[in-house]
């Protein structure tokens, strides 16, 4: 018998072939590569051994077999283990659901279950945890199209997509140049789209597009939130500003504002964003033709 933590563990029922399993299982690699070097000798505690690679025994259970039905089928089970990519999802489903506040190394392991030392071994701190977020939301953006119009449209239209679904992106884009494979991959897909432009001109077209959706989106994101903040849509908000802007308005001083405000199309966000696009397209084309 072996105490481990004041528990009695039966080693008696510990065979070689247990201890084979666990010597090859992913969950015993990951502890490894995580730099956690452990060596199995016959008389090692299981519960030690699964103490060690993330699990914590539950009462008083005998064997291996018995550890590992209770503590979520480790056989074969290569989601228990977190790994970059699991935390990055995590991360990325609290952010989706409570914002990028709601993000941190510590709320990420309890999501995980495992305690907030154990994604060092994977993530440096939290900068580089948002780095990652973003690189992963990038392969949701993949500009298709023939043509460099197409091309650049998709991209307006791909990102602007991702940042409605995640609306954190739209707080973390901008700024230096996103160099993750998957932000990479999209770059290459828009500046191969470009090709016969003159290569002066290929980086200010594409940072003019993506100087556009991001202030599109940032200003859609915070009507959004504005709008759970005060319970009162767009529409409701302009119609309790009508009184204010027509005293206003009759004062004279705003004659070019008043006739927008009062003749002009109301249009909704979708359509508003693609005849802003048409524009800068329109612009671009006419640039690159001389």
């Amino acid at each position: 018998m072996s105490v481990v933590a004041g528990r009695l563990w039966d080693m008696a029922s510990v065979t070689t072939e247990h201890y084979a399993w666990i010597r090859s299982s992913p969950v015993f690699r990951s502890a490894i590569s995580g730099g956690y070097g452990l060596t199995l000798v016959q008389g090692v505690s299981p519960g030690g051994v699964l103490r060690a690679m993330g699990a914590e025994p539950q009462g008083t259970c005998t064997g291996v077999d018995a550890l590992i039905e209770r503590h979520a089928d480790l056989r074969g089970a290569t989601d228990y283990w977190p790994n970059r990519e699991r935390i990055v999802r995590a991360a990325i489903r609290l952010a989706d659901e409570d914002g990028l506040e709601a993000v941190s190394l510590r709320k990420v392991a309890a999501a995980l279950g495992v305690g907030p030392m154990r994604l060092y071994g994977y993530i440096a701190g939290k900068e580089e945890l948002l780095d990652l977020m973003v690189d992963a939301v990038h392969a949701e953006i993949r500009p298709v199209g023939d043509g460099w119009r197409e091309v650049l449209r998709s991209l307006a239209e791909t990102t602007r997509q991702a940042a409605h679904e995640h609306e954190w992106l739209a707080d973390l884009l901008g700024g230096r140049p996103q160099l993750g494979p998957h932000a990479l991959a999209r770059g290459e897909a828009v500046v191969a789209a470009l090709d016969g432009v003159d290569v002066d001109a290929i980086m200010p077209v594409v940072t003019a597009v993506d100087a556009y959706v991001i202030g599109a989106v940032r200003r859609e994101i915070a009507e959004r939130r504005a709008e759970r903040a005060t319970g009162m849509d767009e529409r409701r908000w302009q119609a309790s500003l009508g009184p204010y802007l027509e005293r206003t308005f009759a004062t004279g001083r705003f004659p070019a504002l008043a006739t927008v405000v009062r003749d002009a199309a109301h249009l909704d966000a979708d359509h508003t964003f693609r005849i802003g696009l048409d524009f800068l397209l329109d612009g671009i084309e006419a640039g690159i033709s001389r």
